[in-house]
């Protein structure tokens, strides 16, 4: 119990090192948190969150577009995806431009269906 309260603090302070860490308590809603940081140059850490109140496991889709609305990147694209916190992290690539780009998580099931988009910013040296 001790490593795993060590472990969640070393997360949230430094974020995740891999590309899927459930956090711990699932929120009340569907949630998508602010990268950080934000703006970046080479890798972000995104946030979101799946309640347990969805009736069936979701599918969840979280995508990163561009200003005129080009999908960039499919960061994770789950049919039966659980409930919990989890961490994604996004490293672009030499070839992305500078810019303003959007993360959607998406969620969509029979009962429901729901978005939440962030802005983002990379910043080139």
């Amino acid at each position: 119990m001790r490593n795993m309260t060590l472990y969640l603090a070393a997360v949230l302070l430094f974020g995740s090192c891999g590309d899927q860490d459930e956090l711990g308590i699932p929120p009340e809603a569907f949630e998508l948190k602010q990268n950080a940081p934000n703006p970046f140059t080479d890798t972000t850490l995104i946030q979101y969150g799946i309640p347990t109140t969805a009736k069936v496991p979701p599918h969840i889709r979280v995508v990163v577009f561009n200003r005129l609305n080009d999908r960039i990147a499919t960061l994770r694209d789950s049919s039966s995806h659980p409930a919990g916190m989890f961490n994604l992290t996004w490293q672009p690539g030499a070839t992305q431009p500078a810019g303003i780009y959007y993360i959607e998580l998406q969620t969509i099931d029979r009962f429901e269906s729901a978005s939440a988009m962030k802005r983002i910013a990379i910043l080139k040296q």
